[in-house]
């Protein structure tokens, strides 16, 4: 599970936060969201309807985060069946 970053929240080194459609590790103690403080580990783009996914590629739907587990036409409305969830964002 990766939390949503929570403003004015104590974060520690290598926390892990859910901000701006992107997943940030923490690098030093604070209660700030700034870069100096946050690398980014991986961005996530939201699911797009009508869009070939591919193997392994990351979305964020839902309130989670889910990993494509097989190559999948273009589909309307999200199919669990071509994804697998992999991480909720706490909220």
């Amino acid at each position: 599970e990766i939390e949503d970053w929570i403003p004015n929240k104590q974060y520690y080194k290598n926390d892990r936060v859910f901000y701006d459609n992107s997943i940030w590790r923490c690098t030093e103690d604070n209660t700030l969201f700034n870069k100096k403080y946050f690398e980014e580990v991986e961005e996530i783009e939201e699911w797009t309807p009508n869009k070939k996914y591919y193997k392994n590629d990351r979305v964020f739907y839902d309130g989670s985060i889910w990993r494509c587990i097989k190559n999948n036409t273009v589909q309307s409305v999200f199919n669990k069946k071509y994804f697998e969830e992999i991480e909720k964002i706490i909220k």
